[in-house]
């Protein structure tokens, strides 16, 4: 069984992330200025990580404490195929976000509103050709109990893992490369040299501001998923050590072979699978406050706490001497 603190911490994780990205949706459809923004970009992964986060709430109510609903063979394959799309693609986003971070440092002037067709192809597309390539050899193994396997989906575990490393790097070095922009001051042209339609309500704004908070999305997403990575890496290396190279014939022929040491084995090994479920649910939870730490990186937007500076209690809460300034100037008139 699941130990309570981590049971605990996941569901936190989740009702954080549902606040957080309820938040930013919120607030885009509120500030018409905010959809015309740059940082506009990050209304898609938060759309999936709220979706993502939906999904995976079934698992707090499932009899025994797990990622993927158990009940069903078939919603458990439904549900497992749903969130390795919505966690692709909110990967693939990411990389969409580093790739206008490096057209700010390198090509100020391009117009970003040109890529976004692009965007939603990969975005959209890529997910679901993975999703159908790696589902394949479920569909022909699968046992029927559980959700779980005869075998482990190497092709899965391969392809997804390379991947998510190279968008991971790629989101670490253009955040690497923007701080190094931002420093030596080479984007300060692109606030008065700029056409993009994108920056038409931006002029206004620093564009270090902007292109601080968009590298953050990436980096945030990048960093919260690096122990689920790590560990998945090792419970399928594990598996497949366990497992002997041979599948489930070879597994049947070693039981044969060592009965005698079948009770010890099998307590060790429990006792692993116990270890790992725990982390894993804690890496679960820490990849969902992805959510929240892209609120906190949304509420530093100007448009947004403009809108909140013209709401009286609001100035007087969190803007106290401008309120004061305000009053003052109001007893002179």
């Amino acid at each position: 069984m699941l130990s309570l603190s981590s049971y605990v911490l996941n569901l936190v994780g989740s009702i954080l992330c549902l606040i957080g990205c309820l938040f930013i949706i919120g607030h885009f459809f509120w500030i018409p200025l905010l959809r015309t923004s740059l940082s506009r970009i990050i209304i898609y992964p938060t759309f999936i990580l709220l979706l993502y986060d939906m999904v995976s709430f079934p698992s707090f109510i499932s009899k025994t404490a797990d990622l993927y609903i158990e009940r069903s063979t078939i919603l458990c394959n439904f549900q497992e195929a749903i969130i390795q799309y919505l966690i692709l693609s909110n990967f693939i986003w990411s990389v969409c976000i580093s790739v206008n971070l490096l057209y700010l440092c390198f090509s100020p002037n391009k117009n970003l509103k040109k890529n976004e067709l692009l965007y939603h192809l990969c975005s959209w597309g890529i997910p679901l050709i993975v999703v159908v390539i790696t589902k394949i050899p479920n569909m022909i193994s699968d046992n029927g109990n559980q959700c779980r396997f005869k075998s482990p989906n190497y092709i899965k575990f391969y392809l997804e893992t390379i991947l998510f490393i190279v968008f991971m790097l790629f989101n670490f070095i253009v955040a690497f490369i923007t701080i190094k922009h931002i420093i030596s001051g080479n984007l300060r042209e692109s606030e008065t040299t700029t056409t993009s339609v994108l920056f038409v309500n931006e002029k206004k704004i620093t564009t270090k501001k902007i292109v601080w908070r968009l590298l953050l999305y990436p980096s945030i997403l990048s960093i919260c998923y690096i122990m689920t990575l790590v560990l998945s890496i090792y419970q399928f290396s594990t598996e497949t050590y366990d497992d002997g190279g041979g599948g489930a014939n070879n597994n049947i022929n070693n039981d044969k072979r060592n009965d005698k040491h079948n009770d010890k084995d099998t307590e060790g090994v429990n006792s692993n699978n116990s270890y790992i479920e725990v982390l894993l649910y804690i890496s679960k939870a820490i990849f969902l406050l992805q959510g929240f730490f892209n609120a906190l990186v949304y509420l530093r937007s100007s448009k947004l706490r403009d809108r909140y500076k013209k709401i009286t209690i609001f100035r007087k809460i969190f803007w106290r001497d401008e309120a004061d300034y305000q009053s003052i100037n109001d007893g002179f008139n």
